[in-house]
């Protein structure tokens, strides 16, 4: 499974749209470099599905809150 590096992803969805400057996408940008963080020590931990999981869940959070914003 090919998957970007955080600070990679972070520049890649980081461009010119509206909803960048919302706060709320913004620290959800935050929340998802920690969740990220704690994934990847439950790849080292041999916790693989739940680690899996998190990501998805964590590039979720601000997927969506842009989605919304339109």
């Amino acid at each position: 499974m090919f998957r970007l590096k955080k600070r990679e992803y972070l520049l890649l969805v980081m461009s010119q749209f509206k909803f960048q400057s919302l706060e709320v996408w913004q620290l959800s940008i935050v929340i998802t470099d920690k969740l990220l963080d704690i994934a990847d020590r439950l790849s080292a931990d041999k916790k693989y599905r739940f680690a899996e999981q998190l990501n998805g869940a964590a590039l979720s959070i601000s997927n969506n809150i842009a989605e919304g914003a339109g």
